[in-house]
């Protein structure tokens, strides 16, 4: 460590006194510290995002994303993900709504693909095939009930 001499002059004689010297530091310490809080401020910030992420209750009302049929009725008969499997199927179906505005849609023996839009009030337009179109709502919980035009009301959920 540096030292500092200081020369007194008392009766006549030198006398030195080493007094350590004091580094400027308060410029490292303040940015060291302002690091610190920005990244303590980052990790704070992506907890609170994670936690309410992951405690929300409310679902993604978002129709983009792979849909699985959990149900399908048609009058009185009603069709479920058990009796699917009664039959032999692995599922009842499912609905692939991508961002590009295109779909995939797979229930029981229809395989088509198609395109989709959402109207201000979130009611979602599927059309497929020769102008079959399926009109869907996504409720505050997440689940997709879409409708054919032939009364058969499908319930479905990511």
């Amino acid at each position: 460590m540096e030292e500092i001499s200081k020369v007194r002059e008392q009766s006549g004689q030198e006398e030195q006194q080493s007094v350590p010297a004091k580094r400027k530091t308060g410029g490292r310490k303040k940015a060291l510290i302002i690091i610190l809080a920005a990244i303590l401020a980052v990790m704070v910030a992506a907890a609170a995002f994670f936690a309410r992420a992951a405690f929300s209750t409310k679902k993604d009302n978002s129709p983009v994303g792979y849909w699985k049929v959990k149900s399908a009725a048609s009058g009185e008969v009603v069709m479920n993900q058990e009796d699917a499997e009664k039959l032999g199927l692995e599922a009842i179906g499912t609905i692939r709504i991508n961002k590009s505005g295109t779909c995939e849609i797979s229930i029981l023996d229809l395989e088509a693909e198609g395109s989709w839009t959402q109207a201000e009030d979130g009611t979602v337009s599927i059309s497929f095939g020769e102008g079959e179109v399926l009109t869907a709502h996504i409720s505050e919980e997440g689940v997709m009930t879409a409708e054919d035009g032939e009364s058969t009301v499908y319930t479905l959920e990511k």
